[in-house]
């Protein structure tokens, strides 16, 4: 705004005294005036009034541009530092989760060890049941790694994925017909529902997204009563656009931790994120999987019984 200001002063003073020394010149030949050369002259300086007036108003919108510029990248330039400020806590937090999950079972693999080679395990019984517990944990920590690994993967866009067109309907059962029997196997139901009335067709990693379902199901198998019911359903939520959803009837999840759920290691402390036996990583996995497919996947907070996990895709066609 300063040199916007300096240009238009330095500009008005050149045009003033350009008038100021045209009147003196058209008063010194009053007497013999050049009525030619006088016009000619107040013909100039009338144009370069209107350049200056031209050139004053193109440095205003100029000057009006680089505010605006200016604004816009102080804006970027702040969400830039929440972005790093929230991917610095995130970093942070996922670092001492990692070193609470390491260091537990080591932990506890360290003592059992021990207590072998000290002797005070010395019948073959005692001795096998401290083995299953190493090799159970040592099982975990498996997992773990191999959840992590995946999950680098996939945010640093080095997953590869198998791309094939499939109707919604024909995959929806599909699905069915791989886990009814896991589901009825733990004493629950599976049901589908294909809403979707039309041959709509969605493009997908078949195997990205069967994982996806797997951990989705297997979620609502660990957290169900004895009357447990597990829906799968797709339909059209909107021109372009297939909405799956996995619903259940089990124990739900609490309010509080619904927005942290999808959190890498996330485990809430009064609902289904709360079981030891697993890595923590499912959902941030399948969070990630999904948006690999352009889609998005949430928690149907308006459901009060259960938990209902929504996976909205773009379709191909409807």
């Amino acid at each position: 705004m300063l040199r916007f200001q300096q240009h238009t002063w330095l500009l008005m003073i050149s045009i003033l005294l350009q008038i100021v020394g045209l009147t003196a010149m058209t008063f010194t030949f009053r007497e013999n005036p050049d009525v030619t050369v006088l016009s000619g002259l107040w013909v100039l300086t009338g144009c370069i009034f209107c350049l200056a007036l031209v050139l004053s108003n193109r440095f205003w919108r100029l000057n009006q541009q680089v505010a605006q510029y200016s604004q816009d990248m102080e804006l970027m330039v702040a969400k830039k530092t929440e972005q790093l400020q929230q991917s610095e806590a995130s970093r942070q937090r996922l670092l001492s989760n990692i070193s609470h999950d390491l260091r537990t079972p080591v932990s506890s693999v360290l003592g059992h060890v021990e207590l072998m080679l000290e002797g005070v395990v010395d019948s073959p019984e005692q001795q096998r049941t401290y083995l299953q517990r190493i090799h159970a944990k040592m099982l975990g920590l498996n997992r773990l790694m191999h959840d992590l690994f995946e999950l680098a993967n996939l945010e640093s866009a080095n997953a590869r994925f198998i791309w094939a067109d499939i109707a919604a309907g024909s995959w929806l059962d599909e699905v069915w017909q791989k886990y009814v029997s896991d589901v009825n196997n733990a004493g629950f139901q599976l049901e589908q529902q294909n809403l979707t009335n039309t041959a709509a067709t969605v493009r997908v990693d078949k195997d990205r997204l069967d994982q996806v379902f797997a951990n989705l199901i297997s979620n609502s198998i660990r957290f169900m009563d004895s009357d447990g019911k597990i829906v799968i359903s797709c339909e059209l939520s909107a021109p372009g656009q297939v909405l799956f959803k996995v619903a259940d009837n089990g124990s739900g999840i609490a309010l509080a931790d619904i927005p942290k759920v999808f959190d890498r290691l996330y485990r809430g402390s009064h609902s289904r994120g709360n079981s030891s036996e697993h890595s923590g990583l499912g959902l941030a996995i399948a969070k990630e999987i999904v948006e690999a497919h352009k889609g998005s996947l949430w928690i149907d907070e308006t459901v009060k019984k259960g938990c209902t996990m929504c996976i909205l895709l773009p379709a191909i066609q409807s």
